[in-house]
C-alpha cells in the first residue's frame, strides 16, 4: 500500500507564485515557485532535471506596503521532474534547513 501525499509530506505546503532562481550547474536561471514549505517546493523551470540532481534555489520576496524584504538560499535535490506544456515542473526536497524559509512562509500566510 502506497502512502498518500499527506503522509509523505512532512510540512504543510502553501500555494504561491514567487519568482525564484535556481542553479543546477554553473549558471542561475529564473523559475517560478508554485508551492512552498520548510521541506520542499514545486517549481516551474525551463529544463528537465534528473531525479536526485543537486539544485540550489534562491527565494526573494519583494517589499510591499510596510513589509521588509525577505530572501533565502537553499540547497536541495530533485525529487521528481516532468514536462508540463512548454515548460517543466519539478519537486525539490530541501536539505536540512529548518527555519530558513520562516520569514517568507509567514509573509505568504499573511498575504
Amino acid at each position: 500500500m502506497r502512502p498518500t501525499i499527506a503522509e509523505r509530506r512532512r510540512a504543510l505546503r502553501l500555494a504561491c507564485a514567487l519568482i525564484v532562481h535556481y542553479k543546477a550547474g554553473p549558471t542561475w536561471h529564473p523559475a517560478s515557485a508554485l508551492d512552498l514549505s520548510e521541506g520542499g517546493c514545486r517549481v516551474r523551470i525551463g529544463e528537465d532535471l534528473g531525479f536526485g540532481s543537486p539544485v540550489r534555489l534562491r527565494f526573494e520576496l519583494a517589499i510591499r506596503d510596510g513589509m521588509t524584504a525577505s530572501s533565502a538560499e537553499l540547497e536541495g535535490m530533485v525529487a521528481w521532474c516532468r514536462r508540463e506544456g512548454l515548460s517543466h515542473q519539478a519537486g525539490i526536497r530541501f536539505s536540512a534547513a529548518p527555519g530558513v524559509l520562516e520569514p517568507i512562509l509567514e509573509a505568504l500566510q499573511d498575504a
